[in-house]
């Protein structure tokens, strides 16, 4: 589709996607730092604890031992194949475990820039928007905390956004010239690539496609290019870990009550941070204004459907509707000035109290300071001095059972057990035990306990209160401090180290060898 021409390209202009990706480039690197720590001499950098769930798959599959979170176990435990395997690309490079996350880090800060890229072409598709107007646009895009917050920690998201940002252009550039493409196909069909569950964002592209398009007949024939990749996906899950679903789904999903109650609440909350780019571009349906406009909008119901369907996410920001942000940001600003007739200051104050409004919403300092923007998920600082102490201190054949499946599994290289089923089958099929928190409401202890791990990997401090009537007993820190196999074979043998008794306890199983070495076990020095 041709780009609409500005009046005159401005000093605004040429710098707006520089300095928008120098401005999330800095933020990015405020909160990266934030997300590593020195231990013996050697800084070391971690992603929220999911990714690093998805971190030793990549790793296992760069040395040779398959795509599996343990050597000789085939459990689909991770949400992105494609994220996953740009992973694993990483792991082929000279890295060791200290920098790894890092250098992950930095492919998605270079998605989360072409996002930006992206998010510019596709406003200047839309409107003549140019100078301050234009800059102010991509700016907010590149200070607002469903960007930065997924890139600095390390997630699959800016993946996601960069792959639905390009079918969407790429479908709005096929109607203008009332031509499909296979590739654009191709890439809408690469969405659950990016994110297992992304067929409501392949929804959505494809009624944009049906909505606008008039070559319905060559549409209708092309379109069956969108089921390539997801059939080889299906193909390869099924013949590599013999289900058709991802792990993540019986964990998340099935079996799991409230959902639509949860999805509710976390739709309003997006309405409430989203307010006014929402009610700006819901103006143009009360216009005869751009029919694009309104295609793309009413597309979007698949989104909330999903939601309505899964429930909400366990972190603060809106992943599920993150790829939609950019989006709803440049048609607020079209609609904006589809709404000003064209006229620079009705259009200047109209895109200026959406952009404004938006960024105090969500922008970096709308909840916390980029300082503490990074995801504190499965306490990442404690969980990765517990992993090196049992890589430096134990064998290699010691098993571990963890709550937080990613840092401390990764750092020690050992074999382990996921007390909660993100990479566990039996657990993930279990009913769920304990409503809440998403993700942590299955868990098994008697059949986790009986597998006798040497060590347990807690997210609690040694003086946790014992339980209290008031609080729910089937929670699962709840349940596992007074499982009958916790207190008889764990419970009197935590590793008697300061730093972990404060916060991450790590207990040995009573009859393990290494109960007998573990007053050997050194701190090791730490430091910012």
């Amino acid at each position: 589709m041709a780009l609409v021409a500005s009046p005159e390209r401005t000093l605004a202009d040429r710098i707006a996607v520089p300095l928008s990706c120098l401005v999330l480039t800095c933020s990015t690197a405020i909160t990266i730092a934030r997300a590593s720590m020195v231990v013996d001499g050697t800084r070391y950098f971690w992603l929220d604890d999911d990714q690093m769930v998805a971190m030793r798959y990549a790793r296992n599959l760069a040395d040779g031992l398959g795509l599996v979170w343990n050597a000789g176990e085939r459990v689909e435990g991770y949400t992105s194949l494609g994220w996953t395997l740009i992973m694993s690309a990483v792991h082929r490079l000279p890295l060791t475990d200290a920098s790894t996350s890092l250098a992950v880090k930095i492919v998605a800060l270079a998605l989360a820039c072409w996002v930006l890229v992206l998010a510019d072409r596709l406003l200047r598709m839309f409107a003549a928007l140019g100078g301050l107007a234009r800059l102010a646009v991509v700016l907010t895009l590149a200070l607002g905390a469903d960007l930065i917050f997924w890139t600095a920690n390390g997630f699959e998201t800016p993946l996601v956004t960069v792959v639905f940002l390009i079918g969407l252009i790429h479908v709005l550039e096929d109607v203008e010239r009332d031509t499909p493409r296979a590739s654009t196909y191709f890439w809408i069909g690469a969405l659950p690539i990016a994110r297992s569950d992304a067929y409501y964002l392949v929804a959505s592209l494809l009624v944009v496609a049906v909505l606008l398009h008039r070559n319905r007949t060559s549409l209708s024939r092309l379109a069956w290019f969108v089921c390539v990749l997801p059939t080889l996906q299906f193909g390869f899950r099924y013949a590599y870990y013999g289900d058709w679903l991802p792990n993540t789904y019986y964990l998340k999903v099935s079996g799991t009550p409230d959902l639509a109650r949860r999805g509710a609440h976390y739709l309003k909350a997006f309405v409430e941070a989203y307010a006014a780019p929402l009610v700006v571009v819901a103006a143009a349906f009360g216009r005869n204004g751009d029919r694009r406009v309104r295609a793309i909008a009413v597309s979007a119901i698949f989104a909330a459907v999903y939601v309505l369907s899964v429930g909400n996410d366990m972190y603060q920001y809106f992943r599920f509707l993150a790829p939609w942000v950019p989006v709803l940001i440049v048609l607020a600003a079209a609609t904006a000035h589809d709404l000003g007739h064209g006229d620079a200051r009705i259009t200047a104050t109209l895109a200026a109290l959406v952009l404004v409004v938006t960024t105090i919403n969500v922008g970096v300092h709308s909840r916390e300071s980029l300082w503490w923007m990074r995801s504190g998920n499965g306490l990442p600082r404690c969980a990765l001095v517990a992993g090196l102490i049992v890589r430096d201190y134990t064998p290699p054949t010691t098993t571990i059972a963890v709550h937080a499946a990613g840092t401390a599994p990764y750092f020690s290289r050992r074999p382990a057990l996921d007390l909660l089923g993100k990479t566990d089958a039996h657990i993930a099929h279990e009913p769920v035990r304990a409503p809440g928190r998403t993700a942590h409401g299955k868990f098994d202890y008697d059949y986790s306990l009986s597998r006798q791990p040497d060590l347990l990997l807690t997210s609690l401090p040694r003086d946790f209160p014992p339980p209290d009537p008031g609080v729910d007993p089937g929670a699962y820190t709840w349940a596992l401090l007074r499982h009958p196999l916790f207190v008889d074979q764990y419970k009197n043998q935590p590793v008697p180290l300061e730093y972990l008794l404060d916060a991450c306890t790590v207990y040995v199983r009573r009859s393990s060898p290494l109960l007998q070495t573990i007053d050997q076990w050194k701190m090791p020095r730490l430091s910012n």
